[in-house]
């Protein structure tokens, strides 16, 4: 859950990891996949072509109405293709749930239910009616296979109780696993769930995010100096400098430090000694582009993304 939460705070707080992700969806999904029915069994090839034809006449319609394709009614199929891409590269894991439907006649009576890795009891450890123990709030049997899905209805950190005085812990619901699609890459033996894209990546992304914002608050501090006078050491001013003061105006702002008015084209006539330094900027200076985006070629290459 921790790296959970970190992984989606980069993907919202920080426009390179945001990018990293737009970029696999981008590439990935685009404006949609292509899908063709591609049935084959032991028949004439008549009979294929008719079944398959068949198959797109019913797929085209529901996968282009979010009210038929999504439990919630908010996305189409390409939808739930961006979002799986999103969810793998950012969390690792993406799972959806198969619902039956009455969509109409002549339509598919099938939704499908996206169901974020948070919404996995990850508490449980074991079903007690069949003793298949629970890795991650995946329900696994004695070859390691998928047997169910212990899934919150909500994330547990979004569940509210009726009460608000009261927290009671949100108890999850047993799907079975021949209702669950969930995309995921298998890196280890045994292992059940994904992990996130940016995993490696996550403290480079904090660190040259810091680095930056740090870069643009002392060039902020070095625009803020002008010139400064400067006088041999001891010596007092010999004259007021800059333009003078209007009637009622004070020599000092309210901290008690001197000002001075300048117009341009104003000539400085100084005393014995003085003279004034121009202050010149250097921040960010030269070598803040090459370092960052060495850091960023560092960040790409972690996040498995071409630079």
């Amino acid at each position: 859950p921790i790296l959970f939460a970190r992984a989606r705070a980069a993907v919202r707080d920080n426009p390179h990891a945001r990018s990293i992700v737009r970029s696999f969806r981008r590439n990935v999904v685009g404006r949609g996949m292509n899908w063709e029915p591609a049935a084959r069994f032991k028949t004439s090839d008549a009979e294929i072509r008719g079944f398959n034809a068949r198959i797109a006449e019913l797929f085209t319609p529901w996968a282009s109405n979010k009210l038929f394709c999504d439990a919630e009614g908010a996305k189409r199929l390409v939808g739930f293709e961006a979002q799986a891409v999103a969810e793998l590269v950012t969390v690792g894991s993406y799972l959806v749930i198969l619902e039956t439907a009455d969509n109409g006649p002549d339509q598919v009576p099938l939704r499908l239910r996206a169901v974020e890795a948070e919404q996995l009891d990850t508490v449980a450890t074991r079903n007690p009616a069949n003793g298949n123990a629970i890795k991650g709030g995946i329900e696994v049997d004695a070859d390691n296979r998928p047997a169910a899905y212990w899934i919150y209805a909500s994330t547990p950190s979004s569940s509210v109780s009726a009460n608000s005085s009261v927290w009671s812990a949100p108890k999850s619901n047993r799907v079975a696993a021949d209702r669950v699609l969930h995309l995921y890459q298998q890196d280890r033996p045994g292992q059940t769930t994904g992990v996130s894209s940016l995993a490696s990546v996550l403290r480079k992304l904090r660190d040259s995010g810091e680095y930056d914002a740090l870069e643009i608050w002392a060039a902020r501090m070095q625009a803020c100096m002008g010139l400064g006078i400067e006088r041999p050491g001891g010596n007092e001013a010999s004259e007021k400098l800059g333009l003078l003061q209007e009637t009622g105006d004070t020599e000092t702002d309210a901290n008690d430090n001197p000002e001075v008015n300048w117009e341009p084209g104003l000539t400085f006539v100084g005393g014995p000694g003085e003279k004034l330094v121009f202050h010149t900027p250097n921040r960010p200076g030269g070598q803040y582009e090459p370092f960052f985006r060495a850091q960023l070629k560092a960040i790409a290459a972690g996040a498995d993304l071409s630079y």
